[in-house]
């Protein structure tokens, strides 16, 4: 005999997070936020060009923050524009495509061109 009890049928609409949800949400949140911490102020204390040390220290913090997200669900994409944006909030502004196709890019635009290849290098790597 077939039952009709929907009350044991979890509908996705009255879904609500539970306390255990959200305490893991805030910490992936607190994850995240610190690990951009860290990118955003080795950005903010470095100026292009970069000595060899500085350029392996913003690459393995860049590893590091492409990693998190990367766990967190997060697309190459969305990582890359995230980072791009930290280099702008720390000064770091590229002339544009203009300049890169033009073969007239700065240390800056050279250095930004390396971060988003460290960033599609790792998320391809990297199996979370």
């Amino acid at each position: 005999m077939k039952s009709n009890n929907r009350s044991t049928v979890c509908s996705r609409s009255n879904w609500r997070p539970s306390p255990t949800d959200e305490m893991f949400s805030a910490m992936h949140r607190e994850r995240i936020y610190a690990s951009a911490t860290r990118l955003s102020g080795l950005i903010r204390l470095m100026a292009p060009p970069l000595e060899s040390s500085e350029r392996d220290a913003l690459r393995e913090t860049t590893w590091a923050y492409v990693d998190e997200l990367k766990a967190r669900g997060w697309s190459s994409e969305r990582i890359i524009v995230n980072v791009l944006q930290l280099a702008r909030e720390g000064g770091w502004l590229g002339s544009g495509a203009a300049a890169v196709l033009s073969g007239t890019m700065t240390a800056t635009d050279s250095l930004l061109v390396d971060v988003v290849g460290w960033c599609v290098e790792r998320y391809a790597l990297v199996n979370v």
